[in-house]
């Protein structure tokens, strides 16, 4: 526990990890390594800036297999935490013990979801509800052939902002065009790529 600095790999087979130095007082440890955390990582979020929560920043691999998570605190808005920030290329390594990608995290009575694949894309991030887009549906010509131009749409159910093109990943096939319609929908052209 503590703040500060740590330079080599941390490994925690039954121990606790947490930043700060005990409940309501956060705090934020950086690791010049890798993390190994088998045991309890403790987190206190006592609101959503910078310093008002636990942190753990690794610049290496970090491996949560079989750790369990324990959170603390008096957060009572919505927001994004990062709990674990990975410095490294590689993904986060197992998941805490209960909590699946996409699992309830409830602190102060505000639930939140755990994502193993937050942040930049490897961090472990809790989200409140309301911040989390919902699942698209997407529809479309069923079975286009060879090099077809089509169109699709992705249906959010809500209006959402900040999608662009390039958010847009498609398989075999070229985006034309990309419109926002404005109401939670937008419209993708394609062009079928023949293999």
């Amino acid at each position: 526990t503590g703040n500060g600095s740590i330079v080599g790999n941390i490994t925690s087979t039954g121990d606790i990890v947490a930043a700060g130095t005990g409940a309501d007082n956060t705090g934020i440890i950086n690791i010049t390594g890798d993390l190994d955390a088998g045991g309890t990582v403790m987190v206190d979020v006592d609101g959503l800036a910078g310093g008002d929560f636990d942190q753990l920043v690794v610049s290496g691999e970090v491996d949560i297999s079989g750790a369990t998570l324990t959170t603390s605190g008096t957060v009572g808005s919505v927001g994004e935490i990062i709990l674990i920030s990975n410095g490294s290329a590689i993904p986060v390594a197992g998941t805490f013990t209960g909590l699946a990608e996409g699992a309830t995290v409830t602190i102060n009575g505000q639930n939140f979801v755990i994502s193993y694949i937050g942040g930049d894309g490897n961090d472990v991030v809790l989200t409140a509800p309301d911040l989390v887009a919902p699942a698209p549906v997407i529809s479309g010509p069923v079975g286009p052939i060879n090099t077809d131009t089509f169109d699709v749409t992705i249906d959010f159910g809500e209006v959402i902002t900040g999608l662009v093109q390039g958010d847009v990943n498609v398989g075999n096939a070229t985006i034309t065009g990309f419109v926002d319609n404005g109401d939670g929908t937008f419209t993708v052209g394609l062009d079928a790529i023949v293999d």
